[in-house]
Formats: structure tokens, C-alpha cells, sequence
């Protein structure tokens, strides 16, 4: 389990026992403050180009960089610490609440680990932002689908030949842990699988130790306006676990996002959308 705030750390810990894990620890974690740019990138653990593929997205300040920084890290020397005792692996943050009844997410957890298919590497438990019509099933795995693009990593499940593929391929660290496992599985160097649908959300109560908001971070704005404000990241404004509206649709995007505070998704057929994007548009569905 990685992040260390207590309160949280001790509610994950607690859920996790009583679904049935005995293994459950809170391993060290790098601290933001611990990251040191040039140091780092001189030893080898981060790409040169790390902070400078997180500076492009301008959506925090060079803390929260650290931060991001910090977070890879620490996912990344679990996965190296699991592969040299080749071991499978589960990461889970410290934010999480269970899709169910602690007792459907034990017997689907169970199976779902039991049942993989031979050639999986990672098996997400909980995940934003992943693309519906493109996930392909098998029915002899029911309980899960073949990844494409999924991003947010607060629950996932490492197979002991993934757990070794991920900690090579992610050190040393060249961009943000939850875009780098995405843009691996799109590539097909990890074999990924989602849960459908997924066992846990992330707990918006907690909120996030990341600052975004381009309002802040934007120093040509904040001279002409003086505009100080931060947003902070909270789960509650994710897009949606997986859908087939398009981002374009602006109106239903909001719309979705307020429907669930746990990033539960709603997935509307390609044939229902247009009656769909009027009804929630304010007009009458046809």
C-alpha cells in the first residue's frame, strides 16, 4: 500500500483485512522532499526528460512535480522489490472504498486472481478514463476485459512476470506512474486487464496530496490579474471509469461527473446517445 497519511493508510488497511488480505503493509515512500531533480537524474533514477514531459501539462507548481516525481518512485521500487523475489504484487493507495459489499469484492477478487488469463501482467482494480468500445472481452473471463488505455492506479494487481516487466520498463522513471503504465499497455509491452466493473473507486473524502489548476501555475495570468487561487485534484471531478459519450459533449461530460462522487461511470450506446445528449441538454428525448 503506498502514501503514509495515517487516517487514510489505517481506513485502507482495515477494508483490506476485512475482504480477507493477511499480507497488507505500509511499505517507506520517497518524500517529495527527498526529490532532488539533478541529483536523481545524475544516478540514474529518473529520465532527463521527466520534469520536462510533466512541466509540459502545466497543471501544478514544481512541489507538485516533486510529488509526482516521489509518487513514481516509490510504486517503481515496489515493483523492482517484488521482481527480484518474484513475487506478484498488489499496489493500493490509501484512498480507496470497496465497489460492494466487502463480501462480492472478496469472492470477485478471488476469482479474478485465480482466473487471469496466462498472459497477464497487470489486472486493474480500480481505473479512470479508459475507453468502453474499445475494450475487448472473452467470456471465458467474465469478470474482466482486455485493457486499452486505462490511467489512475490507486488499486492494481501485478503478476509476478508483470511486476518484473513494469520495474524495467519504468526505470529509470520517465514521466508520471499513471501515464506510463497506459502508454506501455497501448503499445502492448504490458498486457493489462480491467476488472469490469472495477472493485474499488477512489474515496473522495480524502481528496489528493496533488495540487493542479492551471489558474495558479500560469504566471502571464497571474501578473495580469493577480489571481491566486488553487484548485486541488479531487476524484470526484474524474472523467468517469468508462464511457462511450465522446469528450466533446461537453453538457453530458459535466453532467456524468456529478452523477456519482466514486468515478462510477455511466455507459451510454452509441445508438441512445443523441436522445441521451438532449435529455441531459434540458430539451425532450426523441
Amino acid at each position: 500500500m503506498t502514501h503514509g497519511n495515517t487516517s487514510r493508510a489505517q481506513s485502507t488497511k482495515r477494508l483490506l483485512l476485512e475482504i480477507g488480505f493477511r499480507n497488507v503493509s505500509v511499505p517507506p515512500t520517497f518524500e517529495w522532499s527527498d526529490i532532488h531533480e539533478v541529483e536523481l537524474v545524475a544516478k540514474g533514477h529518473l529520465s532527463p526528460s521527466l520534469f520536462t514531459r510533466m512541466r509540459m501539462r502545466k497543471d501544478t507548481d514544481y512541489t507538485g512535480l516533486r510529488r509526482y516525481a516521489a509518487l513514481s518512485m516509490s510504486q517503481v521500487q515496489q515493483l523492482q522489490a517484488a521482481a527480484n523475489n518474484q513475487q506478484a504484487l498488489i499496489l493500493i493507495e490509501d484512498d480507496l472504498l470497496p465497489g460492494d459489499s466487502v463480501l462480492q469484492v472478496r469472492g470477485r477478487l478471488s476469482e479474478i486472481l485465480s482466473h487471469a488469463p496466462p498472459d497477464t501482467d497487470m489486472v486493474y482494480l480500480e481505473y479512470c478514463f479508459e475507453s468502453c468500445q474499445d475494450l475487448l472481452y472473452n467470456p471465458a473471463f467474465p469478470h474482466l476485459a482486455r485493457a486499452y488505455f486505462p490511467s489512475c492506479s490507486a488499486a492494481i494487481y501485478f503478476t509476478p512476470q508483470g511486476a518484473r516487466k513494469a520495474a524495467h520498463l519504468t526505470y529509470p522513471v520517465w514521466d508520471v506512474i499513471d501515464r506510463m503504465y497506459p502508454d506501455l499497455i497501448h503499445m502492448g509491452w504490458l498486457n493489462a486487464y480491467v476488472t469490469t466493473p472495477p472493485l474499488f473507486y477512489q474515496d473522495q473524502y480524502f481528496g489528493s496530496n496533488f495540487k493542479r489548476g492551471r489558474t495558479y501555475w500560469n504566471q502571464e495570468l497571474h501578473e495580469q490579474t493577480g489571481n491566486e487561487k488553487v484548485f486541488y485534484h479531487v476524484p470526484a471531478f474524474h472523467t468517469p471509469v468508462c464511457w462511450e459519450v465522446g469528450s466533446r459533449d461537453v453538457i453530458v461530460s459535466h453532467q456524468l461527473r456529478l452523477l456519482d462522487l466514486r468515478q462510477i461511470g455511466v455507459v451510454v450506446p452509441p445508438h441512445l446517445k443523441a436522445n441521451f445528449i438532449t435529455v441531459q441538454g434540458g430539451g425532450e428525448g426523441k
